[in-house]
Order: C-alpha cells, then sequence, then structure tokens
C-alpha cells in the first residue's frame, strides 16, 4: 500500500463463473477487460485470470482458466503444509 491507502501492484484480476455448463466467452471476456481498467494498480503486466466450474474457455478468449481441480490442487498443497 502507498500512502494514499491504494495498491502499488495488481498480480491478477478475474471473474468467476461457476455455473452447471456456462464457459467462459468471448462476451466474459470483453466485460473483464472493459472493468479490469478500473482497478488501481492494474497495469501491462497484471494477468487475466477466469475461474469456471467448467475448467474450460469457449471461444479460444485469451485468458488464463482455473477449473475445480485446479482449486482443489492448490488448496490440498496450502494444507499439506
Amino acid at each position: 500500500m502507498n500512502r494514499h491507502g491504494r495498491g502499488t501492484g495488481v498480480t491478477f484480476v478475474g471473474s468467476i463463473k461457476w455455473g452447471e455448463t456456462q464457459t467462459f466467452g468471448r462476451r466474459e471476456y470483453a466485460d473483464l477487460v472493459r472493468d479490469a481498467v478500473h482497478v488501481p494498480g492494474l497495469n501491462d503486466s497484471t494477468d487475466l485470470l477466469a475461474v469456471t466450474r467448467t475448467g474450460t474457455l469457449g471461444d479460444d478468449v485469451p485468458i488464463r482458466c482455473l477449473g475445480p481441480d485446479d482449486l482443489l490442487n492448490a488448496w490440498r498443497r496450502s494444507a499439506a503444509g
């Protein structure tokens, strides 16, 4: 944090879509890109991230995606020590 109470950098900005069958498509990607510019600390090295129940992205969206297995594996690693 800087002296104005704002972060000086953001590692990632993301969106969670946890529907039964809905993928993270071009519309969701466009919404995220549009809204991400309002996040203080966003810069050219800030990654975009999608978390989806299906674990897949539709329409060849250029974004990193995490699915249920990724979340469970991360939790297991952190719980293990």
